[in-house]
């Protein structure tokens, strides 16, 4: 028997044999479902200015500000550098290779100069916390078959409402093709502990990514790098139903007085 775990990749894309067939009629009525809402959520707001949702606005827990958010952000940075190499290959040196590749495609990135002017002791404590999480992603992406077409950093921008509403969304790493049965898989990296906001995410990805291609994905999962923790959502009618109630919430608080 073999009993070699299964990787997140190995899980997240599931059984190939029992896909459903794609959903192409969810997205025509999630828009009007998003534009219905808008425009009784905006009322007599001015019709000019455009709503812009992003995934992040959907964690409602509040990271904090100043030099440990600064830290936090970079090693996020870096941890979503090593997800874009693990998605290709196999990555050698974890530190040294993130940073190699986050200055050669984001030169002017602002959390560089913020990391090049850490003291030593933020520097070691940054470097052992980027190799720590870079293990746990090692053993959880590494191998990722290219037959399964990896993309990460999969960003998108999706007009709403007549132009009153925008959602947009990046996804840390994609999977699959679309075709006559649903077989995209996205899944969203954090380097925190999963909660309850979480979710939201998750459905807020799936969201994006029916509207935007009008094919439903497969699945839509969570992944934390810092515990091993992960967390997969069939995407279905009723959770894609769910994310634009979770949209219309966020824009409902933007707008109330």
């Amino acid at each position: 028997m073999n009993t070699t775990p299964l990787s997140v990749i190995e899980r997240l894309r599931g059984d190939v044999t029992d896909r459903p067939p794609a959903d192409v009629a969810s997205a025509a009525r999630l828009r009007t479902t998003l534009a219905d809402g808008v425009a009784r959520a905006v009322g007599g707001h001015d019709a000019s200015t455009t709503l812009v949702v992003r995934a992040s606005d959907l964690r409602r827990t509040n990271t904090g500000t100043g030099p440990a958010s600064t830290l936090g952000r970079t090693r996020g940075a870096l941890v979503g550098v090593l997800v874009r190499l693990l998605s290709v290959g196999v990555v050698a040196n974890p530190w040294g290779d993130a940073i190699t590749a986050w200055r050669a495609s984001s030169p002017h990135d602002p959390l560089l100069a913020a990391l090049d002017h850490l003291d030593d002791d933020e520097h070691a404590r940054l470097r052992a916390d980027v190799v720590a999480h870079a293990t746990i992603l090692v053993d959880a992406l590494a191998g990722i078959d290219p037959r399964w077409l990896p993309r990460s950093g999969v960003r998108a921008r999706v007009s709403l409402a007549g132009s009153r509403l925008e959602l947009h969304d990046a996804i840390d790493l994609m999977i699959g093709v679309n075709g006559s049965h649903a077989s995209i898989c996205l899944l969203d990296v954090t380097t925190a502990a999963l909660d309850a906001d979480d979710d939201r995410v998750a459905r807020f990805h799936a969201l994006v990514q029916t509207l935007r291609t009008s094919r439903s994905p497969r699945r839509s999962a969570l992944f934390s790098s810092a515990t091993g923790e992960l967390r997969v959502l069939d995407v279905d009618h009723e959770l894609l139903q769910q994310a634009a109630r979770d949209v219309l919430a966020q824009v409902r608080r933007r707008v109330t007085p």
